[in-house]
């Protein structure tokens, strides 16, 4: 008899640890529909809903951290009794699984479910009933940056200006996106009013009505506690038209006041431009709780105006280029050459384009073959560059005296051979190429030959970035899927792999520290950027709190500063001694964010849209002492 109880048991636990096996693989997965999740499965991840695994709490209920087998971290909210209403539940859930956004926070599952429990009735009575207690639970992505509130207590504490408004666009894009209503229906009214005081419009809590124009008063009040730090503003209900005026233009001088002086002790270069950021946000702001609704502005009004203001910070236009019909030509790669001031740039169907940066003027094209220009490499040493087309082609060109090709060679690939990347070796007559996952290893010394093909791990491995290390030259890495791979040159097979990535690895570059040891940097689409020590081989620093996924990391030596680029258009810069950031670089819009390059002894960088080329400064504007900001954060 035992022997079979054991069976079940161990029957059972096995069916369990594999049922909640294929629920971690699916939470894993970033792509992956919002789900159901048993409630034991939820216990098991957060021991049982321990204090110790509580995050914080609310009054809607407390939020414990999940824990994967996978090391994964998830947020558990465990609502509260008085929150367990049915239809309220299946309308948080439906609204949460409808919201999809870079910029909001991730719902990934639910649980909806009953148990039985032995419940005092009356409460203190001493006796006891078996009643069905409803167990309702929200699952969603884990920030890892603490609350909001906890970087912004005032304009003297807390994020600088260019963080704040980094922000505050990036929530206006979220209301941009949203709708509560449908196309025919603009308000509604409820008599079971549900917020948090001094977020709600005043008809809402008079009248219980409820309107896009409801949520706008909330997005008002959010932006004046982002710049300011509080939530105090005007009482517009109990004054006249004039008295408002007054008091409104008050309010804003006292607040643009407060922030030129902070912005005046710390040396800004861009005084002017957040200046008149400040100003244009807060004057936002206080039309938005203005308690008539039918004077707010709406949400497509205010992101224009803050796209208006953008403007002022467009990074320096270089060139645009057309094609031969007289349009513009989608770019789609880039480089910079170490030794001359000079851009080169690849576009659709092969096309090539050679840019002088200081005189501003073209100096050498080439009109390609057809094929896309996917990726292109400077080999400043023979005064060549090589170039990677869409069919698996490397064209290899000399620049000596005028632009010219000398070479042609197709690399391994197969279904799609598409040219993902090319590295040339700092000393060595070598440049690496991936295409389709397979990477290989071409000797220019010998006719272009393929000295060695690299071991693929599967059919359907893609590696995407490669990069030399410029120090031990023997070393390479390659970013696949979720993961890092080092290789040395000599061997087919790779040395290490580097692990900590949720999502595809799409950059990665090698840098020296201040005490000349070697780190490699990598950004994701988890939206992280790692650091690696090569001697340890493993992640000493993680940057958080990135707004899209990261399509650049770079560094710059003279400057001691790593950078970071962003899907959104937006480059963060940070110290490369200690890893914490330093500021925050708008371009002005996320069209700018196809490619970036690091120009080598300057204090800028080449970044490109689809048909044009920007120059950008990244010299300081504020002292080292800012350095501690924590937002985004290194960990």
């Amino acid at each position: 008899m035992m022997d079979t109880v054991r069976k079940w048991v161990g029957s059972s636990s096995k069916g369990i640890s594999n049922k909640f096996g294929e629920l971690e693989k699916k939470l894993n997965d970033t792509n992956a529909t919002p789900m159901s999740l048993p409630l034991e499965f939820l216990k098991s991840i957060t021991c049982d809903f321990s204090t110790e695994s509580v995050l914080g709490e609310g009054g809607y209920g407390v939020v414990y951290k999940g824990v994967l087998q996978s090391g994964k971290i998830i947020a558990v909210k465990k609502l509260n009794g008085i929150h367990l209403d049915d239809q309220m539940f299946q309308n948080e859930v439906s609204y949460l699984m409808a919201m999809k956004h870079q910029n909001i926070v991730k719902f990934v599952g639910y649980c909806a479910e009953s148990i039985s429990e032995m419940i005092e009735k009356p409460s203190g009575s001493g006796r006891y009933i078996l009643a069905e207690m409803p167990k309702r639970l929200l699952c969603l992505e884990y920030i890892s940056n603490q609350s909001l509130d906890k970087h912004i207590s005032d304009e003297s504490s807390g994020l600088e200006w260019n963080m704040r408004y980094e922000i505050i666009k990036g929530i206006c894009n979220d209301f941009g996106v949203s709708r509560i209503f449908g196309e025919k229906q603009s308000r509604a009214f409820t008599a079971n009013r549900v917020g948090t005081l001094g977020f709600m419009a005043p008809e809402y809590l008079i009248r219980g009505e409820v309107s896009n124009k409801a949520d706008i008063f909330s997005l008002g009040v959010i932006v004046i506690e982002i710049i300011t730090g509080h939530r105090n503003y005007p009482d517009f209900m109990h004054e006249t038209p004039n008295n408002i005026a007054t008091s409104s233009e008050q309010f804003i001088e006292k607040v643009l006041g407060s922030w030129r002086n902070k912005l005046l002790s710390r040396k800004y270069k861009c005084l002017e431009t957040y200046t008149q950021q400040v100003r244009e946000c807060i004057t936002i702001a206080l039309k938005c709780v203005d308690s008539s609704m039918e004077k707010r502005p709406n949400i497509k009004d205010i992101i224009q105006r803050l796209n208006d203001l953008d403007q002022l910070a467009i990074p320096q236009f270089i060139h645009t280029f057309p094609n031969q019909m007289g349009c513009e030509q989608r770019m789609v790669s880039l480089d910079v050459n170490q030794t001359k001031a000079w851009i080169i740039t690849g576009h659709d169907f092969g096309y090539i384009h050679i840019f002088d940066y200081d005189i501003q003027k073209s100096i050498g094209s080439d009109t390609g073959d057809g094929n896309d220009a996917t990726v292109i490499k400077f080999i400043e040493r023979k005064q060549w560059f090589v170039v990677g087309l869409s069919n698996g082609y490397i064209n290899v060109y000399t620049y000596e005296t005028k632009v010219q090709k000398i070479t042609s060679f197709r690399a391994k690939g197969s279904l799609l051979p598409n040219i993902y990347s090319l590295a040339i070796h700092p000393t060595e007559p070598y440049v690496l190429s991936s295409c389709n996952g397979n990477i290989q290893l071409w000797d220019w010394d010998k006719n272009w030959q393929c000295i060695r093909t690299f071991e693929k791990s599967s059919y359907f491995s893609l590696q995407y970035e490669l990069t030399f290390n410029p120090i031990d030259t023997t070393e390479f890495a390659s970013a696949e899927r979720n993961e890092v791979k080092v290789w040395n040159v000599g061997s087919l097979r790779r040395n290490y792999t580097l692990y900590g990535h949720s999502d595809e690895v799409k950059c990665l570059d090698f840098f020296k520290h201040d005490d000349n040891q070697q780190y490699l940097i990598t950004g994701s689409s988890d939206r992280t950027v790692k650091i690696w020590d090569m001697q340890k081989r493993s992640c000493v620093h993680t940057l958080e709190g990135f707004m899209s996924p990261v399509i650049f990391v770079g560094s710059n030596s003279r400057l001691l500063v790593l950078i970071t680029c962003t899907k959104d258009g937006v480059v963060h810069l940070w110290s490369a001694t200690n890893f914490r950031f330093k500021r925050v670089i708008n371009t002005g819009s996320p069209a700018v964010a196809y490619g970036l390059a690091c120009l080598t002894g300057s204090e800028r960088v080449a970044m490109r849209n689809k048909t044009t080329l920007f120059m950008v400064d990244i010299a300081d504007e504020e002292p080292d002492a800012l350095a501690g900001n924590e937002e985004p954060s290194a960990s």
